[in-house]
């Protein structure tokens, strides 16, 4: 008795002044660069993370996308979300709160159906019913597109998708399903030709006409 009426004290005092100390969630690329300085850049995980910020990037700034980035263990299998405030970018008509779950795929094999049915998954399980919601599947570059069966899964479900392949931070290309598009009547993504690049990038449209983004 007399051990632990000297000892047991001692370290309840210990446990409540003692806090450990974690750097912050890193909440954007430049941050997370900041902090992965002294990371190996070619790990799985860093990789990883760095193109879920890449992807967090390119979206934002090319189609006004609003998202945070929550990728981890505990994400529930998305690793960015926020919304789309169409209403403010492209015409009072559209959805001002249309709801983004975006997982990042940064695999050496690629995308396959089952990531898209991962995708569908998550966000059924998560979305509020009571707004529109759109979940959007992004890829590098790097995998040169997606397979015809990816795209057959993805043009098969009811569910609002996007497929995005991201370059760096640009976005190389973005296309939605029929259900995204019925949730936001008029707004297209159309492959735009640019001569003097000898390439294509994507805008988005409104009713046929070229939208442009200010971010």
């Amino acid at each position: 008795m007399f051990l632990h009426s000297k000892i047991l004290p001692r370290v309840a005092f210990q446990c409540r002044f003692y806090t450990p100390r974690h750097a912050p969630r890193p909440t954007d690329l430049s941050a997370y660069l900041v902090q992965a300085a002294d990371k190996d850049p070619t790990t799985t995980v860093q990789r990883g993370t760095r193109f879920e910020f890449c992807t967090q990037t390119a979206l934002m700034q090319h189609f006004g996308m609003q998202l945070k980035h929550y990728g981890g263990r505990d994400d529930g299998g998305i690793d960015l979300r926020g919304i789309w405030p169409l209403s403010t970018l492209v015409h009072h008509s559209l959805p001002s709160t249309m709801a983004l779950f975006v997982q990042c795929k940064d695999h050496q094999k690629g995308v396959s159906p089952e990531h898209v049915r991962s995708l569908i998954g998550a966000m059924v399980s998560q979305q509020d019913p009571s707004h529109l919601s759109i979940g959007i599947l992004a890829s590098p570059y790097t995998q040169k597109g997606f397979t015809r069966q990816v795209i057959r899964a993805f043009d098969a479900t009811h569910i609002p998708l996007g497929l995005a392949i991201i370059d760096g931070l640009d976005v190389n290309e973005l296309v939605f399903n029929e259900a995204a598009k019925d949730a936001m009547p008029g707004v297209d993504v159309i492959q735009r030709f640019l001569p003097n690049e000898n390439t294509s990038e994507p805008i988005m449209t409104f009713n046929g006409r070229p939208v442009p983004i200010v971010n």
